[in-house]
């Protein structure tokens, strides 16, 4: 009898429960609280008077700074540079007296205006010459003519130069008020997905197959809080500070002895690491906030990197300049754009231009970024606001005569009529058929009812092209002539009736500026106050207080200067060979550059991504690299708008470090040069430093330019 064996079974042995995760400190530490300890408006109420308290103790500190700069640069008599200035507005207000007895029923701002005119065309004349002329745009003109009138007569340079600063304080403190509401609005602003999916393969977009950016949701603590690892420069920040109580440093090797309180800082190591610690230490604490906080305090920081940046004081008070004039109306147009006011925008945008003409090298990138983002009525918003404003500010040289005075009038009355036919055509049309249905027999009537408001605007048309075509003097405006013609009157037939209002600002922005290059307008204000002022530093007796870019290296090091030709172009319908230049070269990169920032302007804003104010900074950078040669001033616009870096990231606010050095090194250097007795060993170190940055410039430049295109964090549902 055989006994059957069972097959032999292996146990199974069950693995032991798996451990679940750790969950994040901030989140062990919220779900020992259910309910909020503290109701949120609390929250809200002690960070505002926390803000309200630092605005107020750190703008005294400002004030004291500018203060101190103002008699520190009086030494040396710095103000004395506004001199050509001042005696240009004296002349303006001289002309504008001269002016009162001819003309006793004009306004005082026409009698200044004319003599600003007169003014403009006498300096035109000295061009050649090129002896002490100020390259200042008609509305810095007057503001400097504005400031002289209000003090007294016969006052001192330094009265005068003391009234801009005031003027140049009250810029400082906009501009950190305006970049303050700008990083809160994008800080706070939802990233949106409006393109179409071809778009966003060509942006490298995200799509639902192939996520290329790791998306959270509202439940993790990381949307709210930042990266724990921010608070490591804090904590090496306390590291330093007890081992600068055991260590200290001296330093050794330079060349003059540290004489004053400016050579102590500027030579001592101690210094440039506990500054980089201290900016990183607060940059990260302001990013590790939870939201909705972090806005604000990150707002609150890029204001004071603004208030508080050495190189502008520096540069607008301890050495009285003007550059701080482009930055308010700048970041002013930017606001509105973030606000969806074009029209405003484009108006803020050309006061900025007349008011400082370091502005027109970034005024492209907010006049072309809603052509790039697809929205082509804002770009009729923003142009028109921007060509009108220009055009009734530069009226007394555009339209001096009545032949361009009747050329603007004629087309704003066919424009109007136009779009008021436009408004009422299908009630018209309307209204002339339902007068024909009785009367079967005749059906040319009812062709002709319809066809009635065609007809009138096709007879206003030809009458308007008649009377513009005599008027337009050559044959180029003619052609500008009859295109004006076809677009005012199809257009108003294509857009909705809002934006007739813009149309007709477009439009008559358009008409005048057909009439003043077709009809001997006066372009001295652009010659002078434009033109001038990228050619002048050119001359070397003038070029000593230059920027240390790119052509100051290629100078320094190849010996190539910005006149010398590259090659010999040959332009078709041109009878001789255009010699092509270095300087031209570099001009050429510069547009095209500013060209990109405006597509990615376009880019961000339609994501509303915050990198948006990447790109507002990025052409001011490429000018200060590209652009040959700028005074070294220019350096502080952009460490200036580097300060909106620190709503994208902390890493990127290093740029903003590295801006606020660079200007700072810039702008020491004629100062110093100015008086060198002040701080000798900063001096040496400056003098050996500046020429040098002029390798660093382009790559910055590359790394706005390249940060600026990046895609950002896209809100959206895993199920999106």
């Amino acid at each position: 009898m055989s006994i059957e064996q069972s097959p032999t079974t292996t146990p199974v042995i069950e693995p032991p429960p798996a451990t679940p995760p750790r969950e994040p400190l901030f989140r062990r530490i919220k779900s020992k609280f259910p309910n909020p300890v503290v109701p949120r408006w609390a929250g809200w109420l002690v960070i505002i008077l926390g803000l309200g308290a630092l605005f107020h103790d750190l703008g005294n500190i400002g004030i004291d700074l500018r203060t101190d700069a103002f008699a520190w640069g009086a030494q040396d008599q710095s103000y004395a540079r506004l001199n050509a200035g001042i005696a240009r507005a004296q002349s303006i207000l001289d002309s504008a007296t001269a002016l009162a007895t001819d003309h006793p029923n004009w306004s005082a701002y026409r009698r200044i205006m004319h003599g600003m005119v007169l003014t403009y065309d006498r300096l035109d004349e000295q061009l050649a010459v090129r002896n002490h002329i100020p390259d200042a745009p008609p509305l810095g003109m007057l503001m400097i003519t504005h400031c002289v009138k209000l003090s007294r007569p016969a006052a001192p340079a330094s009265a005068i130069a003391r009234n801009l600063m005031h003027f140049n304080f009250i810029c400082e403190a906009l501009s950190a008020m305006l970049l303050f509401a700008l990083v809160w609005i994008w800080m706070e602003r939802t990233p949106a997905d409006y393109f179409p999916p071809r778009v966003k393969k060509w942006m490298h977009w995200p799509t639902n197959g192939q996520p290329q950016i790791a998306v959270t949701t509202e439940d993790d603590w990381r949307m709210r809080w930042g990266d724990p690892l921010l608070i490591a420069p804090v904590i090496l920040l306390g590291i330093c500070t007890v081992l600068r109580m055991i260590f200290t440093f001296t330093p050794a090797g330079l060349d003059t002895q540290p004489v004053g309180p400016v050579d102590a800082r500027f030579t001592s190591p101690s210094f440039w690491i506990f500054a980089v610690l201290r900016f990183l230490s607060v940059i990260c604490l302001v990013r590790l906030l939870p939201r909705p906080f972090k806005a604000p305090a990150c707002a609150f920081v890029a204001a004071m990197l603004v208030w508080l940046n050495p190189a502008l004081i520096l540069g607008n008070h301890a050495w009285p300049l003007f550059d701080v004039w482009a930055v308010p109306m700048y970041l002013l147009a930017a606001l509105l754009i973030s606000l969806n006011r074009w029209t405003a925008a484009g108006i803020a945008l050309a006061l900025g231009c007349l008011l400082a003409g370091a502005t027109i090298w970034a005024a492209p990138v907010l006049l072309l970024c809603p052509l790039a983002a697809g929205y082509p009525a804002k770009f009729l918003k923003i142009i028109g606001g921007f060509g009108a404003t220009a055009a009734i500010v530069l009226w007394a040289w555009l339209i001096n005569n009545h032949g361009a005075l009747a050329y603007v009038v004629v087309a704003m009355l066919f424009a109007i009529a136009i779009c008021i036919i436009s408004i009422f055509r299908p009630h018209v049309q309307e209204h002339l058929v339902s007068l024909t249905d009785e009367k079967k027999d005749w059906h040319w009537s009812r062709q002709v009812a319809r066809f009635t408001p065609a007809g009138i605007g096709g007879g206003l048309l030809l009458a308007a092209l008649i009377t513009l075509w005599v008027r337009s003097g050559n044959t180029t405006g003619r052609i500008w002539t009859f295109l004006l013609c076809l677009a005012i009157l199809g257009i108003p037939f294509l857009t909705p009736k809002r934006l007739l209002i813009s149309w007709l600002i477009f439009v008559f922005a358009a008409s005048t500026w057909i009439a003043a290059f077709n009809l001997d307008g006066d372009f001295s204000w652009w010659r002078v106050g434009y033109a001038f002022a990228t050619t002048k530093y050119q001359d070397s007796s003038m070029n000593t207080n230059t920027v240390g870019n790119i052509e100051a290296v290629m100078e320094r090091q190849f010996g190539w200067r910005v006149g010398d030709p590259l090659t010999t172009l040959h332009v078709p319908f041109v009878k001789e060979p255009v010699e092509w230049t270095l300087g031209q070269t570099l001009v050429a990169i510069d547009l095209l550059a500013v060209v990109a920032c405006a597509v990615a302007a376009g880019i961000q804003l339609r994501r509303g991504d915050v990198k948006f104010l990447i790109a507002l900074a990025a052409p001011w950078m490429l000018a200060a690299t590209l652009i040959v040669p700028m005074p070294a001033s220019f350096m502080i616009l952009p460490a200036i708008f580097a300060a909106g870096l620190v709503a994208v990231s902390s890493g990127l606010a290093l740029m903003e470090l590295l801006m606020i050095a660079v200007g700072s090194v810039m702008i020491l250097q004629p100062i110093l040069q100015a008086m060198p007795q002040a701080a000798p060993a900063t001096l040496g170190i400056v003098r050996n430093t500046a020429m040098d940055l002029g390798w660093l410039m382009p790559l910055a430049a590359a790394v706005f330019l390249y940060t600026a295109f990046l895609p950002g964090r896209v809100n959206r549902s895993a199920s999106a």
